[in-house]
């Protein structure tokens, strides 16, 4: 710390030096932290009634090990079920890969967006609308990890868009997300006209 600070005290003027950093050459420094994420679907294109399985993927590329649990602030997965879709049961504690040295992955449930977490999947999953995954550990240097769900496109399709839009983040404990990667998926169904469809033949009308 610079400049040092000097001041007279006592009574034979002695002199107070502040500056702390002196002694330990270039300060305190710490390691760089450089995580980053990949999101993907198994289909870019899905019909009404069939399944979607996305994959998140992080790494943490960095000289850092990144997320401290101990103090409630580890690494954090999150991802929120689209309109139009439906959760599909056990999917999200299924074919997830840790990250060397990290024990277990802590998975929420939430049925109202996020306002409250279980860490049970709820009976009815097909009620789940938002997820976590929470790292037991503090994710070392040049490791990698993934996980994953499964949803189903709803039969009716209902929202407006015919593409589904997925997004998924990475967060420090329940903090707001601070990387995000995003899958596209287009709902293909069955096109057809809606009302009678009258043949213009030229006969009739009227003047």
């Amino acid at each position: 710390l610079s400049p040092y600070q000097e001041v007279a005290s006592g009574n034979d003027n002695e002199k107070f030096n502040g500056d702390y950093g002196a002694s330990i050459g270039g300060g305190l420094s710490g390691g760089t932290s450089l995580v980053t994420m990949a999101k993907s679907a198994d289909k870019t294109s899905a019909a009404t009634g069939s399944n979607i399985t996305y994959s998140i993927s992080f790494t943490n590329a960095g000289t850092a090990p990144v997320g401290q649990p101990l103090l409630s602030m580890p690494l954090v997965v999150q991802d929120y079920i689209p309109t139009g879709t439906l959760y599909v049961a056990g999917s999200a504690t299924n074919n997830n890969v840790l990250p060397v040295g990290v024990s277990n992955y802590f998975t929420f449930f939430s049925t109202n967006y996020g306002a409250s977490w279980v860490t049970n999947e709820p009976a009815a999953a097909t009620n789940v609308n938002a997820l976590q995954w929470w790292l037991s550990d503090s994710m070392a240097t040049g490791t990698y990890g993934a996980v994953g769900f499964s949803l189903t496109v709803q039969n009716p399709y209902l929202p407006v868009s015919p593409m589904i839009v997925n997004t998924g983040g990475l967060s420090f404990g329940s903090a707001a997300a601070f990387l995000q990667a995003t899958a596209q998926t287009l709902v293909t169904s069955t096109n057809r006209l809606g009302d009678a469809v009258f043949l213009d033949n030229g006969v009739g009308g009227g003047s």
